[in-house]
């Protein structure tokens, strides 16, 4: 147990200085392995303390060749650590990269949500760091100072819908909202949509205050 011990600290330090949530896949299987290691050891009594050591032994090689190549070489680096994406870029969605990470509009707005971010529009870049994190950047019309610091009245913002959604009617958001598809359709006709041309939208959002802000597929745009 008290080799065990040491031998997940000096795993942990191969590891680097990372927090829990900087983990990357393959540093969580490293962890994982050893804990398999040891736990062979600790309950199989035909393992002896020297197979544990050599187990120890290789697998931490492995992990400081692995960490090595990493930090040295881009191909290595990318196969097992991953890309950070950028799911938005200069306002615009990447839907290669959404695709890609298999990313649905209403988890992009779950994560906004987390960001104390309810409108897309604020959102100039979205990217998704290869532990999994996000960083956002917004426009510079959003960003602080706020308007209480500069003494303009607030109104405080209503909650918006998606109601379209990668091209199909988002049934449960107009449920929310309490409006039938006929409404939909008689909204975007206001702004030059017919209901054709909902496949062309990617993302349709509406807003109380606002209205609609719609982005369409890269070369379907109105």
């Amino acid at each position: 147990m008290i080799l065990g011990f040491f031998g997940l600290l000096i795993t942990m330090r191969l590891l680097g200085k990372k927090a829990l949530s900087e983990l990357t896949p393959f540093d969580i299987v490293y962890v994982v392995v050893f804990g398999g290691i040891l736990e062979e050891s600790l309950y199989d009594n035909n393992i002896q303390v020297w197979h544990m050591l050599f187990g120890v032994l290789i697998w931490g090689a492995c992990i400081y060749l692995i960490e090595l190549a990493t930090r040295k070489f881009a191909f290595p680096r990318r196969l097992m650590k991953g890309e950070l994406s950028v799911l938005i870029n200069n306002g615009e969605f990447d839907e290669k990269e959404l695709k890609k990470n298999k990313m649905e509009m209403e988890q992009i707005r779950t994560m906004l949500r987390q960001e104390n971010i309810y409108n897309i529009e604020q959102v100039k870049y979205l990217i998704v760091e290869p532990g999994g994190q996000i960083s956002i950047k917004k426009y510079e019309q959003y960003e602080p100072p706020e308007k209480r610091e500069l003494g303009i009245e607030v109104q405080e913002e209503k909650l918006n819908y998606l109601l379209i959604n990668e091209g199909k009617v988002n049934k449960n958001e107009l449920k929310r909202l309490g409006k039938e598809e006929s409404w939909l359709y008689e909204q975007l006709g206001k702004i030059g949509y017919s209901a054709n041309e909902i496949a062309s939208i990617i993302y349709g959002e509406w807003d109380e205050e606002k209205g609609f802000w719609i982005k369409r597929y890269k070369g379907m745009e109105h």
